[in-house]
């Protein structure tokens, strides 16, 4: 079974919490003390979605200025909060989500073992490979529970570990006719990096989640190169330049489960043109799963994720350059001016459909049947807006 807490926490009665998650549930979810590390618009629908659920605490983490590429996923930060920090910049408008959390901010300049070990759970939605590496063995090791998530134009990313002694006490929501209970260990991120098991999702693209786990980590290693600038938008030479990092990857990975036979370099093409994307749609798919897990650790309710799901959605992409390799045009349908920032709101979109169809997108009108908190979250992803 599969909840949202966007929507069903909507509902604060007892009742319909408890519902969903049972007396043990909602104790030790009120009990939980998360912290939320990356502040962009994926980090604020992680933490949007957790408040919502009614956690004891959450500790926003991001010390990082705002930015107009921000803006088009970010719905809690506007123009005058440009140069500002995201954490700060987010705090009180989450707060305002449900009184009942206390919600703050960490201001350090680096997440330590002994800020770690304060909270239940941890969820990384920014940073390298190398920070996942990092922050993943300081979880694993003092047992904390550790949710890495991140984005990357129109693909996406979430992987667990719960550590080694995780016990789920209802994996599947339904009434059992005896006490089901289950240990789940779980590797480490290195570890798991290396031997990875995919949870697939879309069945029409089983092959791709190996693909797009080189590519995540692969951009961590091209953005060493270049002082942390990831490949230019619809940039034919740093594309390929960057397909040269997924090779390298996949060569130091030969004897490991990570390794792919054939790598699919339109597929890596893609996911380098747009990497400096950022597009609300995805983010909020990708959220809504990260939080999910973070309240499975909480409350060992539903069977979690073993242990990565990859997303993406080429498809949104303007054909040709959408279609399979053997059928794509080598012809560009997005020029790298037309996805060059302008200083909008909507640049990080920009940066994946281009300038004409930011356009056309603004000259769009919508006649919407209000639906409760499900009309919330496609408006908030149509306009960028938290309505």
């Amino acid at each position: 079974m599969w909840f949202c807490p966007a929507i069903w926490l909507r509902d604060t009665t007892p009742f319909g919490n408890r519902y969903v998650l049972g007396t043990e549930g909602m104790r030790r979810m009120a009990t939980a003390d998360i912290l939320v590390s990356g502040l962009g618009g994926l980090g604020v629908e992680v933490a949007k979605n957790i408040i919502l659920a009614g956690v004891r605490s959450v500790t926003l983490y991001d010390p990082n200025p705002v930015s107009w590429s921000d803006l088009s996923s970010h719905f809690f930060a506007g123009a005058d909060d440009i140069g500002h920090g995201k954490a700060e910049v987010s705090k009180h408008k989450l707060a305002e989500l449900n009184n009942h959390v206390s919600v703050h901010v960490l201001n350090k300049p680096k997440i330590t073992a002994e800020d770690i070990r304060k909270f239940t759970v941890v969820v990384l939605t920014q940073g390298s490979h190398e920070t996942c590496l990092e922050i993943g063995k300081a979880c694993h090791d003092l047992g904390v529970k550790f949710v890495a998530a991140a984005t990357s134009g129109v693909f996406g990313k979430v992987f667990c570990d719960f550590g080694t002694e995780f016990v789920v006490s209802d994996p599947t929501g339904e009434d059992p006719p005896s006490v089901m209970v289950q240990q789940i260990e779980k590797k480490p991120y290195a570890d798991a990096f290396s031997q990875p098991e995919f949870l697939v999702t879309d069945f029409t693209k089983f092959d791709r989640p190996p693909q797009i786990h080189l590519c995540f980590a692969a951009l961590s290693d091209y953005a060493q190169k270049h002082k942390g600038a990831y490949p230019g938008t619809w940039n034919q030479s740093d594309a390929q330049e960057f397909i040269q990092c997924v090779r390298s990857l996949n060569t130091s990975l030969k004897d490991t489960g990570a390794f792919v036979s054939e790598l699919d370099e339109h597929l890596c093409s893609l996911f380098a043109y747009t990497s400096n994307g950022q597009c609300c749609p995805v983010q909020a798919v990708i959220g809504g799963f990260a939080a999910q897990e973070a309240l499975k650790a909480c409350t060992g309710k539903f069977k979690p994720l073993m242990q990565w799901s990859y997303f993406d959605a080429i498809e949104c992409l303007p054909s040709p350059v959408s279609q399979a390799a053997e059928n794509c045009s080598k012809e560009l349908v997005v020029g790298e001016g037309d996805a060059a920032p302008r200083g909008s709101r909507y640049d990080g979109q920009i940066a994946i459909f281009g300038h004409q169809f930011q356009e056309k997108l603004n000259r769009l009108k919508y006649f919407m049947v209000i639906s409760y908190s499900f009309s919330n979250m496609c408006l908030g992803g149509r306009w960028g807006n938290w309505l």
